[in-house]
């Protein structure tokens, strides 16, 4: 039952992708299964069961590439 909702999670998620942005820099987001990646700043937030976490604070910094 949890794929089910993380797989549901993900599927919403790419239906609002291009309304979200960075809480640290405003840029615009990449989405992968188990991350999103600001293509601006390259923080990396994770995804848990398929629901973003953007926390500037929880976010890794790098140029990741989206999973």
């Amino acid at each position: 039952m949890r794929a089910d909702y993380s797989e549901r999670n993900l599927k919403a998620l790419q239906e609002w992708a291009g309304e979200l942005a960075c809480p640290a820099c405003f840029g615009a987001l990449r989405l992968g299964t188990t991350t999103v990646v600001c293509a601006a700043c390259g923080r990396v937030y994770p995804v848990v069961d398929g629901i973003p976490v953007l926390i500037a604070e929880r976010a890794e910094t790098g140029s990741e590439s989206a999973e």
